[in-house]
């Protein structure tokens, strides 16, 4: 949620064992773009979660944007996509949460995106999707995991 609550939804165990070849969907409840941003809470929490779940999952090693790795329509938009013009091709969750969550992830925590996961498609990252005006720091502290 936009004020950093986490919702688990889906067997993690399941997912990682096969359920969705391996794959954990992570889904930000709202739609945003130029005019609706996350705030930092959601950013810190979309933090949170990546690092918890690497931590508890050591064999993670990839984060995809949706649009990177989705069938796309016609018209080029992948399932959540908004708008087709080419500039917002591939761009589904938008940068916003693809720059300050997913690229994060990459840097800090050492995750691949540009290499898709074996057997998933490779539709590559936009420009809009990795639009670095959307950069925003927000909590650099790690959660504690230990124990947990």
């Amino acid at each position: 949620m936009n004020d950093g609550l986490v919702f688990y939804t889906h067997d993690v165990a399941f997912e990682m064992s096969g359920g969705r070849r391996g794959t954990i969907d992570i889904e930000f409840a709202g739609s945003y773009d130029e005019d609706t941003r996350l705030s930092d809470k959601a950013i810190d929490g979309g933090r949170d979660l990546v690092r918890a779940l690497k931590w508890r999952l050591p064999s993670v090693r990839h984060i995809h944007p949706h649009g990177q790795v989705q069938t796309h329509d016609r018209q080029g938009r992948c399932g959540g996509s908004t708008g087709n013009t080419p500039d917002k091709l591939n761009s589904c969750p938008g940068p916003d949460i693809w720059v300050n969550v997913g690229e994060w992830a990459v840097r800090e925590l050492g995750l691949i995106c540009d290499e898709t996961a074996t057997g998933l498609q490779n539709n590559g990252i936009s420009p809009a999707q990795r639009n670095q005006d959307y950069l925003r720091l927000a909590q650099e502290e790690p959660i504690e995991t230990a124990g947990k």
